[in-house]
């Protein structure tokens, strides 16, 4: 992957937010995809250096696949991660 562009500090805490809400199960839908198109645009735009959880992000993002209703939205983040310059997507199994 390409060197990370710096990302802001309020971005950085943009992401503990989206962690919460990906953590959250009683959350609406819309909010849930919402929730997950922010976090792929955010780590597609800023890699690593977006979040020091980055990896767990990935994760949940990739939980969410198992998900009928965000598996959608989750496929649609982790495309846009793993297409991105500064992604780095080691996916574990």
């Amino acid at each position: 992957s390409s060197s990370n562009p710096s990302c802001p500090s309020y971005l950085r805490s943009l992401s503990v937010a989206l962690k919460k809400k990906l953590l959250a199960a009683d959350v609406d839908i819309d909010v849930k995809e919402l929730t997950i198109e922010c976090t792929g645009t955010l780590l597609a735009l800023y890699g690593t250096s977006a979040s020091r959880s980055y990896q767990e992000l990935i994760d949940l993002l990739v939980e969410r696949l198992k998900s009928e209703l965000a598996r959608t939205s989750a496929l649609k983040a982790l495309e846009q991660i793993a297409s991105s310059t500064y992604a780095d997507v080691p996916f574990s199994e």
